[in-house]
């Protein structure tokens, strides 16, 4: 519960991403956006988010 406070205090002042976000929680990108909604915070789309997720995505094809 503490890692996850912390890591939305930390997303909602710019400090990490949406995916270190999600990794520090143990959560998926998807599931820390509901955690960061829950909480009352907006979610920054930035270019190294789309990146991000990118990456995630060939990442994810590389592996089938």
């Amino acid at each position: 519960e503490l890692t996850r406070k912390i890591a939305i205090e930390l997303y909602s002042h710019h400090e990490i991403s949406l995916a270190r976000g999600a990794e520090i929680c143990g959560l998926n990108i998807e599931n820390f956006k509901e955690l960061l909604r829950e909480n009352g915070i907006s979610i920054d789309i930035t270019p190294d988010t789309v990146n991000e997720v990118h990456s995630d995505v060939d990442a994810l094809l590389g592996a089938l």
